[in-house]
């Protein structure tokens, strides 16, 4: 499985374990409405957190969960925020 970057050039940009590039395309099309249309492969380590106001939509942070937890805590003080982290998984 390989991580890839995946973005529809404009405003999501998302990370997707996918086999291949067709099935990462396939992922990003089913969960956007615009289609995908940059594709990176990357080998950095990427973590989704999670957020209690909206699970659907994580955000991204590289490095391990410790750092993606503090990079959370800030995302949440910075934008003045009343959720908090739900989850934080590797993708």
């Amino acid at each position: 499985m390989i991580c890839w970057r995946v973005s529809d050039g404009k405003f999501k940009t998302r990370y997707i374990r996918a086999n291949n590039l067709d099935d990462a395309k396939r992922i990003f099309d089913a969960n956007s409405y615009n289609p995908a249309v940059i594709f990176q492969p990357t080998e950095e380590t990427i973590q989704a957190a999670y957020f209690t106001d909206n699970l659907n939509d994580p955000s991204y942070f590289k490095g391990n969960k410790t750092e993606a937890r503090k990079g959370g805590n800030l995302y949440i003080r910075q934008w003045n925020l009343d959720a908090k982290i739900d989850r934080i998984e590797t993708v």
